[in-house]
């Protein structure tokens, strides 16, 4: 049976921040509320760039030599054609590369858009608590508290709307995957009811 390797990315929380970072970062966001408190993880577009790349190529090189092979050759012959064989396996290569590369972004992308989330969330969350907190101890029993309730976050601009775009699209894919499969298989099966 074949076994598709690939990498699915978790956000962890860092460990619990000693006093001197939290009167640091209280003095940073004091002078700049917008002082990042981590360093900004690679945004989704940069993270699967090599993927993005290739597919943004693979896939209209390959629906280009599909089209000219049908175009070329519209009726089936009976002996082999060397530049007939030749086009429909360089169409079928490129074809099953970009084919690849789409079904490892949709096994990788979802859980790394669902980290990117949750990392912006959690930090988003530390810096609004530490804005709020007077002191360290009423920071660490707001912050760590295990039922705390979010508070509501500031809204901020989004920066990049291609990544943002991406990365809502995956995240709502990782989220609510048994949608999409409970889709096909309806599909299928009524397809192969109505048939």
């Amino acid at each position: 049976m074949a076994v598709i390797r690939y990498r699915r990315t978790h956000f962890t929380a860092p460990e619990k921040i000693s006093e001197a970072a939290f009167y640091h970062y209280k003095r940073e966001l004091q002078k700049d509320p917008d002082t990042p408190l981590a360093s900004e993880a690679q945004r989704f577009t940069i993270y699967f760039r090599r993927r993005l790349i290739n597919l943004s190529w693979m896939t209209p090189l390959c629906l280009l030599l599909i089209a000219t092979f049908l175009l070329l050759f519209p009726d089936p012959v009976t002996e082999p054609d060397p530049k007939r064989i030749t086009l429909f396996v360089v169409a079928l290569i490129i074809g099953v590369m970009a084919s690849g590369l789409l079904l490892l972004l949709l096994l990788e992308g979802p859980s790394y858009a669902t980290y990117l989330k949750e990392r912006a969330a959690y930090f988003n969350r530390m810096k609004v608590d530490i804005i709020q907190s007077s002191d360290y101890t009423r920071f660490c029993d707001c912050f760590y508290s295990p039922g705390r309730k979010p508070l509501s976050l500031p809204v901020t601009k989004p920066r990049h709307s291609l990544d943002l775009a991406l990365t809502n699209g995956f995240h709502f894919l990782d989220k609510y995957w048994w949608i999409f499969f409970l889709l096909a298989a309806t599909i299928f099966f009524a397809r192969k009811l109505f048939a």
